[in-house]
């Protein structure tokens, strides 16, 4: 993004874009206009690179599926990096997830890493970073691989399902920190020696992972429920096994592994039971629909509209595409006095959803007749050049200032006068991204001089 500059917000609107981007340029934000990455897509051109790959401090990247590359390219790559903070993405398909190499001080958190054909996060001589709050599943590697890196914490992640392991941690990673995350897998970790390292916080009162009562370690499961917490004895309840657990070749252990708790039993149960209701169950959306009796005509053009909808609990009609609701009745009349085109549009919604419909109105130029018949039956044409620029007729003899004339634009259902198209906004400037994108996408971003806008196509 070449033409982005410091302290810039980068907004996408929903949709699939197919790009492979590098972001050399710090403190910026990206971000999803929804904040929902299911429907904000950013699909790798080429999948011998990885799809974002960010080489400044201070970016932010939210709210985005990223999906595309093959092994050993990243969805997210952080290269030589410094506080940056990747949150609530949706990474699948990449050879990696997100892959930090000599970073430091990276905020990784409520990430969705599923389904990559390597690892799902992975660090690489990267110290002193955070990653909280993440679901690291059904990858073909492992869930999170730290690699010579020094100095990190890993807790509240839910790492289950991968096929190699769900951590591992090589020997020449120092003083990390790792607790309250939920394993559940066939090898849950791969923990080599290292210098410093911690698999458990002070016991300390609050809800971990597993439904219990203390936050201490993390919780060792494994898919057919025969790992250590899912077996280990509680006597006293508190949510945290009575022995120990250490891992397989391994001078490390776990000195306050979690047990199952009933809470999490019926967490579990519920989200099975509510995924089969879901899959049985089709929710019914509304369909938007109506019909005009015209499309276009001269000026004022008066046009019908009536709601065809179905399944439609409520209703808001556009008639103008000036972004204001102009009527809520199921059937409205409108009128266009100004000449222009306008997109009309009906929004319906109900409990289920919304869904919009619109339809394109031509309103032309009222015709008008400037001759004048003589005496002699001859047609006379008036002189253009005794006509007042500031004065116009408009054939019925009496003349009007065109100045005064304000072309306003009503509706019958909804009462009150409608202005006409807006003009855009001063503020508002074009900014090309890097060639990559130059074709497919335009900069929207907002910093202290006032919002700059490039809409994606």
């Amino acid at each position: 993004m070449n033409n982005a500059t410091s302290g810039d917000e980068i907004i996408l609107q929903p949709g699939t874009y197919t790009e492979n981007i590098v972001i050399s340029t710090g403190n910026l934000m990206i971000r999803s206009k929804s904040g929902n990455p299911e429907n904000t897509i950013i699909k790798a051109k080429s999948s011998s690179a990885s799809v974002l790959s960010l080489q400044a401090d201070s970016i932010k990247v939210s709210g985005l599926e990223i999906t595309g590359t093959k092994s050993s390219y990243a969805g997210i790559k952080l290269s030589g990096c410094g506080n940056c903070v990747i949150e609530n993405n949706l990474l699948s398909n990449n050879g990696y997830g997100i892959y930090l190499l000599s970073s430091k001080g990276i905020t990784i958190s409520n990430n969705d890493i599923t389904n990559n054909s390597d690892f799902g996060i992975v660090l690489a001589t990267s110290n002193d970073n955070t990653i909280s709050g993440n679901t690291a599943s059904s990858n073909k590697g492992r869930g999170i691989h730290l690699g010579t890196s020094d100095g990190n914490t890993v807790s509240g992640n839910t790492i289950t399902l991968n096929g190699v392991s769900g951590l591992y941690v090589c020997p020449r990673s120092d003083n990390n920190l790792v607790f309250d995350n939920y394993f559940v897998n066939t090898v849950n970790g791969e923990i080599k020696n290292g210098t410093g390292n911690a698999y458990s916080t002070a016991k300390t009162s609050g809800t971990n992972v597993a439904g219990g009562p203390y936050i201490g370690g993390n919780f060792w499961g494994k898919p057919d429920e025969t790992g250590f917490s899912d077996t280990a004895t509680d006597a006293d309840g508190d949510g945290i096994a009575d022995v120990v657990y250490s891992f397989e070749n391994s001078t490390y252990a776990d000195s306050l592994p979690l047990v199952s708790t009933t809470e999490k039993a019926n967490e579990e149960t519920n989200e099975e039971t509510n995924e089969e209701t879901n899959e049985e169950t089709t929710s019914v959306v509304p369909v938007a629909n109506f019909e005009t009796n015209t499309i276009s005509g001269p000026a004022p053009l008066s046009v019908q509209f009536a709601d065809l909808s179905e399944n439609a609990e409520g209703r808001e009609w556009d008639f103008d595409s000036n972004g204001q609701i102009d009527s809520i009745d199921q059937n409205a009349v409108y009128e266009y006095t100004t000449p222009g085109t306008y997109i009309a549009k009906l929004t319906v919604t109900n409990s289920n959803g919304t869904n919009s419909k619109t339809a394109t109105i031509t309103v032309t130029e009222t015709k008008e007749d400037n001759s004048i018949d003589n005496v002699n039956g001859e047609s006379e044409v008036a002189d253009d050049s005794s006509v007042d620029s500031e004065i116009t007729d408009d054939g019925s003899g009496d003349k009007e200032d065109s100045s005064r004339s304000s072309g306003g634009k009503s509706h019958r259902s909804a009462g009150g006068s409608v202005s006409g198209s807006p003009e855009p906004a001063s503020n508002i400037e074009v900014k090309e991204l890097s060639q990559p994108l130059s074709q497919t996408a335009k900069l929207l971003s907002l910093n202290s001089q006032g919002t700059q806008h490039v809409s994606f196509m």
